[in-house]
């Protein structure tokens, strides 16, 4: 893990020194990372990165482990980004609220959220060390590998109670509401896409008075427990 770290922050140095970066320009080297540390745990997953997708509200990464099953999420901002005045945003507010296991990170801070709360942080490097240094030697890996075993030894629970399941499915429902009618705002705008399409002919045909919200709203139930019904169904035979 040691040569993978410093690997890892002598490539983030390499891009830094161009100036002319921005928070996707990293992208990549953080999900060589966290493929090294799956690598390094002999777990069979991948890592999931769709930058496209981040200015209307998906986390940065999706990390799967064996099978397709999730062991959590990652946000990247910018290099350097206070963290503290991140997590206030609504982003991180409703991904807090919606995502059981996720990593908030300005590349060399990590701070990791379990359920609401913040339950581990860890500094790969000091700032003013990242940004005078050129040959990167890390000495104490206690902090940092305590952090990523406890993201990556994270398991989506058993659910055997109703309540529990219909809570479950409400998070993950109001999650894609939120991110349907960010969507629909610009394609809306634009008068093209998919979600703008389906939603005129809604109004056309069914709902004249149909609001976005509404829509919004719809959709995200629509997905969400039919596809928990399929699930159901696919169980059966």
């Amino acid at each position: 893990m040691k040569e993978a770290l410093e690997e890892y922050l002598k490539t983030l140095k390499s891009k830094f020194r161009t100036a002319k970066t921005t928070e996707v320009s990293f992208y990549s080297v953080l999900e060589k990372l966290f493929k090294e540390l799956l690598q390094l745990r002999r777990i069979k997953g991948n890592v999931i990165c769709s930058p496209q997708r981040t200015e209307i509200g998906f986390p940065d990464f999706i990390v799967n482990g064996k099978n397709g099953s999730k062991i959590g999420y990652i946000e990247a901002k910018d290099l350097f980004a206070d963290l503290n005045e991140v997590s206030k945003t609504e982003q991180l507010k409703r991904y807090k609220e919606s995502l059981p296991n996720l990593i908030l990170t300005n590349y060399l801070e990590f701070w990791l959220y379990r359920d609401h709360k913040k339950i581990k942080t860890a500094r790969i490097i000091e700032e003013s060390e990242f940004e005078n240094k050129t040959r990167f030697v890390i000495e104490d890996l206690t902090e940092i590998q305590d952090f990523f075993d406890s993201f990556f030894s994270f398991s989506i629970k058993n659910i055997y109670k109703a309540k529990e399941l219909a809570t479950e499915l409400a998070k993950r429902t109001r999650l894609l509401k939120i991110n349907t009618k960010e969507i629909l705002d610009i394609e809306t705008e634009e008068e093209k896409g998919l979600l703008y399409g389906t939603f005129k002919a809604f109004k056309e045909h069914l709902i004249s008075d149909l609001k976005i919200d509404d829509f919004s709203d719809m959709y995200a139930q629509t997905i969400t427990y039919g596809l928990f019904l399929s699930k159901l169904n696919s169980e059966r035979f």
